[in-house]
């Protein structure tokens, strides 16, 4: 038996639900429906293709130049050979301006300081052979440079440049009132005169001059004669020697070749002899010692010479004594 509030319940359910279980089906159907959709449409969404976008602008590669690079550690004063420099590349925004662009422009040249493996070699870290730097770099190897004191006037009167080709005579003292002169060296290259040194030197060209320049005296005057006491010439060792032995034991003298002469003659010494017509002082010379003589052997001692009485004449048996003016004989015993 059901209550009136069973009845009221019933019929507030109906309100809100007119149809009733049939309706609920219907409402559960569309919800269903509903999110199949939204899923389909949510599926769509995110695997629906990017839209295009524009690619960005490529970056320009950056110009490249050559440069000149020490491929191993340079130390400072160092003459710069091909295994010491190679070839790399680097961007231009780097290049300073100073760096070089062939191994021929450093070649050769003298590091001023120190260069490490991989640096790039610049112009002014290198500078060329010139006895600015030391007379060592103003010739080439194989030879030597070598001094000797000069007469300053007469050897050519003080008019000697480096650069300038000369003979060497040497004159000797030969004894016995003779001197001899010799030519010691022919076509010998002047490096330096006094203080003046030439600026460099090529092999096969026979030496670059200081482009005829004199040095110039404190008081802004061209140099004497006598301010050229002494040369310093280019020779091989074995000239050196022979110079060496010239300038101790004679007195050497320079003359001057024309330019570009380089014929080397075979020339007789000269002797006093052959240039003067006064005689060698032979007053001077030492007489010749005589020649040895052994002596002779000793001769024996001669016997003691013994009295022959047979030749005695026979003594007088008397005698005759005078005494002032009286005579008388007296008689001598036998």
């Amino acid at each position: 038996m059901s209550t009136p509030s069973d009845k009221t319940l019933r019929l507030e359910r109906t309100k809100l639900n007119p149809q009733g279980p049939k309706g609920r089906n219907t409402t559960l159907i569309i919800a269903v429906v509903a999110g199949a959709a939204a899923a389909l449409l949510a599926f769509f969404f995110l695997n629906k293709p990017a839209a295009p976008t524009a690619a960005p602008a490529p970056v320009a590669a950056p110009t490249l130049s050559p440069i000149v690079v020490a491929s191993k550690d340079i130390p400072a004063r160092t003459i710069v050979t091909n295994d010491m420099v190679k070839i790399d590349n680097v961007p231009q925004s780097k290049l300073t301006g100073q760096e070089s662009a062939t191994p021929n422009d450093v070649l050769g040249k003298v590091a001023s300081v120190p260069i490490a493996a991989g640096s790039p070699i610049l112009n002014n870290a290198v500078m060329a052979k010139d006895p600015g730097i030391g007379l060592a770099y103003a010739f080439p190897a194989t030879y030597r440079a070598m001094t000797v004191a000069l007469d300053p006037v007469s050897s050519v009167a003080g008019f000697l440049k480096p650069g300038d080709h000369v003979d060497v005579l040497a004159t000797f003292d030969a004894g016995h009132g003779q001197s001899l002169t010799r030519t010691v060296l022919q076509d010998v290259t002047l490096l330096a005169t006094g203080q003046q040194a030439m600026q460099s030197y090529s092999a096969g060209s026979g030496g670059v001059l200081n482009n005829g320049a004199n040095p110039v005296a404190s008081d802004g005057t061209a140099p004497k004669a006598q301010d050229i006491p002494n040369a310093t010439m280019l020779v091989s060792p074995g000239d050196a020697q022979k110079l060496m032995l010239a300038a101790s034991k004679g007195k050497l003298m320079l003359t001057l070749r024309p330019a570009g002469d380089t014929v080397k003659q075979d020339i007789p010494s000269v002797r006093l002899s052959a240039v003067s017509t006064v005689p060698p002082d032979y007053g001077a010379m030492p007489r010749p010692a005589a020649p040895y003589t052994p002596p002779a052997p000793p001769v024996p001692p001669l016997p003691a010479p013994t009295a022959d009485k047979s030749f005695l004449a026979p003594m007088p048996s008397t005698i005759t004594v005078i005494r002032g003016s009286d005579a008388k004989s007296v008689s001598v015993g036998q």
